[in-house]
């Protein structure tokens, strides 16, 4: 193995990964496997799967000797499936791993181990970067980098935030402040963050790392209607936390993504397929 990195602690810190999934045979796989050949020693991780129907239970009952738990069963949506994988990690930092997603490399969760310990003291959360893909042919092709390496609160009156699918938050935290509100459809991440990090000021750090490859196509990139719900749902929750916004504001982002949607579009970047790697 390439060391890249320093090789993990003898008494690594305890850190919960949490995959949802339902019905999604396509990529669960690689999802799986880029969590179950992390180098780090002390992985609690977390399946929750909603009661699957095309195969994606097949996948999982290969792979459920080697999760720390899992359940499979109807549930009332994404943020009630997180909500039930956070009330059953048992690690000291819980981030999550969607089934269309993939750590960038096998050394992600003891980079973050190393991050957090880098800090004079246990930050409440940390935030890596992220990069979007789509499948182009055999291969997939990076659209854009989501980079919040430099992030401020005050740019939550913008519609950004901290990549949620990227950051590791205390489980302590979870327990304090409480889990995801399953009344917002797309934006309850976004709630949350805003909650514990511009209202309750919370210690966060944030890496310029990327760590996670993120599926196009997920709840809140499918389409423009899916941007104009989430944008709807960050309106109302700011304006209940007393924080001002406009929809002007919320929109202009869109200008940014676009711009460096078209800076990847132009340079033509992949990424490896990490099913086949891992798979050796």
């Amino acid at each position: 193995m390439q060391n890249t990195v320093k090789e993990p602690s003898s008494n690594p810190m305890k850190i919960s990964v949490i995959t949802c999934t339902y019905n999604n045979v396509n990529t669960v796989e690689r999802a799986l496997l880029s969590v179950l050949n992390q180098n780090h020693k002390d992985v609690d991780y977390v399946v929750i799967d909603g009661g699957s129907t095309d195969g994606t239970l097949d996948i999982l009952n290969r792979y459920s000797s080697q999760f720390q738990t899992f359940i499979s069963e109807p549930d009332e949506g994404l943020y009630d499936a997180l909500n039930k994988g956070i009330r059953h990690a048992k690690g000291e930092y819980i981030g999550f791993l969607h089934s269309d997603d993939f750590f960038i490399t096998n050394e992600v969760v003891s980079k973050i181990e190393q991050f957090i310990l880098s800090s004079s003291k246990r930050p409440a959360g940390v935030s890596g970067e992220m990069v979007y893909f789509a499948k182009e042919g055999s291969r997939l092709r990076i659209h854009r980098r989501y980079s919040t390496a430099n992030f401020k609160p005050w740019q939550f009156r913008f519609g950004v935030m901290p990549g949620h699918t990227a950051s590791f938050i205390q489980k302590s935290v979870y327990e304090k402040y409480g889990l995801y509100r399953t009344d917002f459809r797309i934006a309850a991440d976004f709630d949350l963050l805003v909650k514990l990090i511009a209202v309750e000021k919370l210690a966060w750090s944030y890496s310029g790392e990327v760590w996670i490859a993120m599926g196009m196509g997920g709840i809140s990139t499918a389409n423009m209607q899916s941007n104009f719900l989430l944008s709807r749902e960050i309106e109302k929750l700011l304006k209940e936390k007393n924080i001002w916004t406009h929809p002007i504001l919320l929109y202009s982002k869109y200008i940014f993504k676009f711009s460096r949607k078209l800076y990847y579009n132009l340079r033509k970047k992949y990424l490896l397929d990490w099913t086949s790697a891992f798979a050796k």
